[in-house]
């Protein structure tokens, strides 16, 4: 009775092993509007480094959407360079047999020089000369839990061990 007992403990145990590891990086911003907020405005200098960079994701695992897989590479990007934001991103994206690798290429740049605008920053956002840069704010890197293959197999296992050993004693 005791081996019995015993192989359906090591059965529980077993099948309760999960190794799951999730990360996530997320960045947010808000826009400060609002009845009875003043604000000054601040304009900032864009330092673009001269040449351009490539950073390649790819989804082994098959969970991550197209949308995730270039954020992904830009923030990979962004991380490699220690920049601040990338200029004219341009994305190559390679499917083969159901998985996705994203390729992002663009310039590196750097924010600069903060400080409040003055005159000649109004002549110029009055000129056209300023537009605002349309920019992804989140930037995710999810890792989805590893599937485990040899866990059922332990199981199968286990269970068929079990069941031989129920069987061959004699009760």
């Amino acid at each position: 009775m005791s081996i019995r007992l015993l192989l359906c403990i090591s059965l529980l145990v077993l099948a309760s092993c999960n190794n799951a590891v999730y990360k996530s990086r997320t960045a947010k911003s808000t826009e400060i509007n609002g009845p009875g907020i003043i604000q000054l405005p601040v304009v900032a200098d864009l330092n673009v480094r001269p040449a351009k960079v490539s950073f390649t994701v790819d989804d082994k695992r098959k969970s991550l959407n197209l949308r995730q897989l270039k954020e992904a590479a830009i923030a990979g990007a962004l991380q490699e360079q220690k920049a601040d934001v990338l200029v004219e991103p341009t994305f190559s994206i390679d499917s083969r047999r159901g998985m996705n690798t994203v390729t992002v290429t663009g310039w590196p740049a750097d924010y600069a020089r903060f400080r409040n605008m003055d005159t000649t920053d109004i002549r110029l956002v009055e000129a056209g000369s300023l537009y605002k840069a349309q920019t992804n704010t989140t930037l995710a890197d999810v890792e989805k839990p590893r599937k485990r293959k040899g866990g059922i197999l332990a199981v199968v296992i286990t269970g068929v061990i079990v069941l031989l050993t129920i069987l061959a004693s004699p009760t």
